[in-house]
């Protein structure tokens, strides 16, 4: 059921005026601000010929035009009370419809800016016409090349395009706080049975619910983050549309605890812990409204089982544990038939070297047969800021400067990260320093928010669940092999012609695009020649890769890529300093295929 059926005309008519004048308000601050950025433009040799390389003027007998003599220090401008209405015009009449028509029929990117560029060309003109024939004044013309009935010129035409694409995120912002309203509508009613054929599938990870010591949470989810994430589920459990929830790992997390506390056996102490936290409500009521629930496991949560989520039962139902892998999205949107065929699910951590599970060859060689992020997670617990890429870049070149020291070795025998050069006889060494100079780095900072007599050393026990406590010093000595394992299945990857399965480490998967190179691996291997047929036309993406893991939210068209289609990452719902701000994902069916939405 379409919630524009639960509002009246003149309800859509107050809103309609209520971002008018938010768009007038906001684009003549923007004109006023616009004289500045084209001086500073027009200074700028490509800029100048690109966007810039327009003459844009106000009625002589006003003698306004002494503004573009004003020194850019000053930050002057002008605008005409005028253009609050021309603004709101070309806004609310032009580019937001338009944007919603083309947004269901999945135009590209190019396209849809090209068709706001005219718009706005067109309507410019117009009301350029439309003032001067009331007010007998030219508030706005143009001189010099591209001109067009005086009131608008092709010049400027580069500039319009771009700021038509901008327009976009503004509307995305007015619908945003639309959806929010559902609620107050009566949408709480509609029957899990009307939404089974919802056109979107709603995606959420690391949200890291762990170790509750206070009503207000601990670790990375707290605070603000308990209400951000009772807002977001009750979207979706409210949102008639969304047909199906799917958590990418890392909801739960029995990982993040200090070292010297027993951390939770598994997932399903960690929801009897939460059981009367504000978002458990609108949690259940996804389970009761969305058709169904998946889950799929993180690192974070790993060893999560079915019996765990059982104890999130609603009326007979539950969340569904999963498997990372591709699913036919004809499992999700019915008899509403998608052009788009996969949708693709996992949470990352597999192509993670330092989170990915532990082989079984390897359970030796590793320390309770867990990953070494298990550990450095574990002694990171109360550090405030973690950034994984600095602490291994520094243990990395402190283990390659220990070891050229110690073996006398010349420089320039060693390569960098990517192509290190690890044989038999220096491999193991080599990964030794690596992995003591990474503890210590992240027992250093730990200890930096310690009392002197709480600091961590080499006899330090981390507390466990169900196996004998571990001393640090026990850490540092395994995972040796974590560095040569790295660099032979990234020189030599496995599977390399099934898309859907892993295929090597990478070993910095935790950063900001740690994972993109990892997830469009999952659309087959590199045809630049069909980057070039796929730009200009306006094919459905054949697939949709979505993971979490790294904390930041990406989205990325694959169009060089034997399958066409969007890698898109969750984001987060937590504080780990690297986006304050928590995202979650729609997919969306339209006629043209899935397309994909990042709210926050």
């Amino acid at each position: 059921m379409q919630y524009s059926k639960y509002k009246s005309w003149p309800k859509r008519i107050r809103q309609a005026l209520l971002r008018f004048c938010i768009y007038g308000a906001l684009l003549v601050a923007g004109e006023v601000a616009f004289y500045t950025i084209t001086k500073i433009g027009k200074q700028i040799p490509f800029l100048n010929n690109v966007l810039f390389n327009y003459s844009w003027h106000v009625d002589e007998n006003l003698k306004l035009d002494q503004i573009w003599n004003v020194p850019i220090i000053t930050f002057y401008g002008q605008a005409s009370l005028y253009m609050f209405f021309v603004y709101g015009l070309i806004c609310v009449v032009g580019l937001e419809p338009t944007y919603r028509w083309m947004k269901k029929k999945g135009f590209p990117i190019v396209l849809r800016g090209i068709v706001y560029m005219f718009i706005i060309l067109g309507m410019e003109c117009l009301l350029g016409w439309i003032l001067y024939w009331l007010t007998g004044y030219e508030i706005w013309y143009y001189t010099g090349w591209g001109l067009f009935p005086r009131y608008t010129s092709f010049a400027i035409a580069p500039m319009w395009f771009i700021c038509g694409l901008i327009s976009e995120n503004v509307i995305n912002v007015f619908d945003s706080f639309d959806e929010l309203k559902k609620k107050a509508y009566g949408l709480i009613n509609i029957s899990s049975e009307k939404r089974k054929n919802g056109r979107k599938v709603a995606v959420i990870s690391d949200v890291h619910i762990g170790k509750r010591n206070s009503a207000f949470g601990s670790g990375w989810f707290k605070g603000k983050y308990l209400e951000y994430l009772n807002i977001y589920l009750s979207k979706i459990a409210y949102d008639g549309n969304i047909s199906r929830l799917v958590i990418v790992g890392d909801f739960f997390d029995i990982w993040l605890t200090p070292p010297e506390m027993m951390p939770y056996a598994n997932v399903g102490e960690i929801i009897e812990a939460w059981s009367d936290a504000i978002f458990m409500a609108p949690l259940k009521k996804c389970i009761e409204l969305c058709s169904e629930v998946w889950y799929i496991p993180g690192n974070h949560d790993m060893g999560i089982t079915q019996e765990d989520l059982n104890k999130l039962s609603v009326n007979g139902k539950t969340m569904i544990l999963k498997s990372p892998g591709a699913y036919s999205t004809d499992c999700f949107f019915g008899k509403d038939k998608s052009k788009t065929k996969t949708l693709y699910f996992e949470h990352g951590h597999a192509a993670d070297l330092f989170n990915a599970p532990v082989e079984e060859i390897e359970k030796e060689k590793s320390l309770k047969g867990l990953p070494f992020g298990y550990y450095i997670t574990r002694l990171a617990a109360d550090i405030d800021k973690f950034n994984l890429g600095k602490i291994y870049k520094k243990a990395y070149k402190g283990a390659i400067e220990k070891y050229m020291q110690i073996n006398q070795q010349n420089s320039k025998s060693i390569k960098s990260a990517s192509g290190i050069e690890l044989t038999s006889s220096n491999s193991n060494v080599i990964g030794k320093y690596f992995i003591e100079l990474f503890v210590d780095i992240v027992v250093a900072m730990s200890n930096a928010k310690r009392s002197d007599d709480n600091k961590l050393t080499d006899n330090s026990e981390i507390k466990m669940v169900s196996c004998k406590d571990v001393k640090i010093s026990d850490v540092k000595s395994h995972y040796h092999y974590l560095l040569k394992k790295f660099q032979d299945l990234y020189k030599n990857p496995r599977d390399p012609d099934d898309p859907d399965k892993f295929h090597r480490y990478y070993i910095l998967a935790a950063t900001k695009n740690g994972l993109s190179d990892y997830a469009k691996e999952k659309f087959g291997k590199k045809k630049t020649s069909l980057w070039f047929k796929r730009w200009f036309t306006n094919e459905p993406a054949e697939k949709i890769v979505v993971m979490g893991h790294t904390h930041y939210y990406t989205k990325e068209s694959v169009m060089n890529r034997e399958i066409s289609g969007i890698y898109v990452n969750t984001g987060c719902v937590c504080d780990c300093n690297k986006r304050k701000m928590p995202f979650w994902v729609e997919i969306i069916n339209t006629k043209n295929g899935c397309n994909v939405r990042i709210n926050n």
